[in-house]
């Protein structure tokens, strides 16, 4: 079963494959089996302010961390300068954007941290795509004639291109990923 707390990253994901609907080609829990496969941890790393002047001084009750598609409600965590857990209760997210926003100033607890899991859902619908290309492949194509119907065909192959058209389209939004050299030949 999958978690409650990667619904919207799920039903994210089966939009951008076109899996909605009637009778879908991946249950969630594949889905979020592709997706903890396809994620990074991040922990304790500051949220960016986005502090206002007004007239009593300057507030800043927005935050933002360069990164999209966090697993939502309770599987992130925030921090305030002394490392303490900030209550849910007191911010709203958008863990789609990578956006806080809370009903107190919290010019008085920055630096805020975060903890959590930053998904790849284009490498995920990509991946998936490459999958149900897959699984169509292993379909054939067939052609009906009749007196009434005349002849019809269905050709498999189409859907295939189409398919794999999508996960080319889906691939240029996934997260570059860089790997740190070392080169122990040389002196230090």
């Amino acid at each position: 079963m999958a978690r409650t707390t990667m619904s919207d990253l799920i039903a994210y994901v089966r939009v951008l494959i076109d899996d909605e609907g009637g009778t879908p080609v991946f249950t969630d829990d594949e889905i979020q089996a592709k997706l903890d496969a396809n994620r990074t941890k991040v922990v304790q790393a500051k949220l960016i302010p986005h502090p206002i002047n007004t007239p009593s001084g300057q507030s800043c009750i927005d935050f933002t961390y360069p990164a999209k598609m966090w697993e939502g409600g309770n599987a992130t965590t925030l921090y305030d300068k002394s490392y303490n857990v900030i209550a849910e209760m007191t911010y709203e997210e958008d863990a789609y954007e990578g956006w806080w926003v809370f009903s107190t100033n919290q010019i008085n607890n920055m630096p805020l941290y975060i903890t959590g899991w930053v998904y790849d859902v284009f490498k995920v619908a990509v991946q998936l795509l490459e999958a149900w290309a897959a699984k169509l492949k292993l379909e054939y194509s067939f052609t009906t004639s009749g007196v009434q119907a005349g002849t019809h065909s269905s050709n498999l192959s189409q859907k295939v291109k189409q398919v794999l058209a999508l996960a080319d389209d889906l691939r240029q939004y996934m997260k570059v990923k860089t790997v740190p050299s070392y080169r122990t030949d040389l002196e230090p």
